[in-house]
């Protein structure tokens, strides 16, 4: 059976997609930012752009690890509940004492 992901784990892969290529593009042209929009706000010595790149590759990275748990989350939908042998598994320790 396909797995059928949900539209924040497609608008997640495309933001981490996003700011990596963005963080890319800016670790490649320095001054775009002045380019751009006609200001200068560092007087060209790159510093803001160097801030722009970092922040865009931690936002990359962690939009990704949010897919990732998306992925995982819709995998174990897809996937039921864990079986051993053939049986359904045995809840775990915690499930039963909040079971009782």
């Amino acid at each position: 059976m396909p797995l059928r992901m949900r539209a924040r784990f497609w608008m997640e892969v495309v933001s981490s997609s996003g700011a990596a290529g963005v963080g890319a593009l800016t670790l490649a042209w320095r001054d775009w930012i002045e380019v751009l929009l006609g200001i200068d706000p560092d007087h060209r010595n790159g510093s803001l752009e160097w801030f722009i790149a970092i922040g865009l590759f931690a936002a990359a990275l962690i939009v990704a690890m949010l897919a990732r748990f998306e992925w995982r989350r819709s995998r174990k939908v897809a996937l039921g509940p864990v079986q051993l042998n053939g049986r359904p598994a045995l809840p775990s320790a915690v499930t039963r004492h909040l079971m009782l």
